[in-house]
């Protein structure tokens, strides 16, 4: 188990769905938790009501990670409250379906400003604040439809698709004080993706069993206490075929 000794965290998109979990599950761990959110304040709020109910420290940070100002000044509002920042977990990203030919120059621009842009910034501004002789960790939260091909919500899974790829440089950029990972969830944890699955759909999976949030923070966990383990991609997913 990695030694904590309140350590800050940073988790985006944390007023709502999965994030709210992450963060709590953070905290939980001995975490000073900074929770960000846009939209979300109200989610945000609640997060760190509810962290602080179990003796734990957090913080909201808003912030629109959309825009450049906005992603270029979090983690400086971040460290100058709360200290260094060890632990960076991005699960803030936007998702407009489109298709192929329907798809917009403004789904295209949102997409790469949010999903991707904005996660690169966070991760050079996360590695250059990192305190001399310490090391972090990135996680960076991803969509495993990726996994499959197919031409459904095309510049949504482009951006985690590519997010994806720029896991695995930057944990060859960071190396050897950060280390980078991601980790592809199911639908049925993707905030803005159905939420329920059918009997049926569930007894289409190999294990049939769908993925939890607490399986998604299980997965947090590991990748955080695994000094050995950057540059991978962890597939949560239920053994969903990309065939299928």
């Amino acid at each position: 188990m990695t030694e904590i000794r309140n350590r800050v965290a940073l988790v985006t998109g944390a007023g709502r769905g999965l994030g709210q979990a992450i963060a709590e599950t953070l905290a939980r761990e001995g975490w000073s938790v900074a929770v960000h959110c846009f939209h979300s304040i109200d989610g945000a709020n609640e997060t760190v009501r509810r962290i602080g109910m179990e003796g734990g420290h957090a913080a909201v940070f808003q912030s629109n990670l959309a825009d450049e100002d906005g992603v270029s000044s979090l983690m400086g509002m971040v460290v100058q409250e709360m200290g260094p920042v060890s632990c960076l977990v991005n699960h803030a990203f936007v998702r407009m379906p489109d298709m192929a030919l329907d798809a917009t120059k403004e789904n295209w621009e949102a997409h790469m400003a949010l999903n991707l842009r904005a996660t690169f910034v966070l991760m050079q501004n996360f590695a250059r604040a990192l305190p001399g002789g310490e090391d972090g960790c990135i996680i960076n939260m991803l969509d495993a439809r990726i996994l499959r091909s197919g031409a459904s919500e095309m510049t949504y899974l482009l951006s985690q698709r590519a997010l994806a790829s720029l896991t695995q440089d930057m944990a060859q950029a960071l190396a050897p004080r950060v280390r980078v990972n991601g980790i592809a969830c199911a639908a049925s944890c993707v905030d803005g993706v159905e939420k329920d699955m059918t009997d049926s759909l569930r007894q289409g999976l190999p294990i049939h069993r769908k993925t939890t949030p607490e399986d998604v923070c299980r997965a947090v966990r590991f990748l955080i206490d695994s000094q050995e383990v950057s540059g991978q991609v962890l597939s949560l997913s239920g053994m969903d075929s990309p065939e299928d």
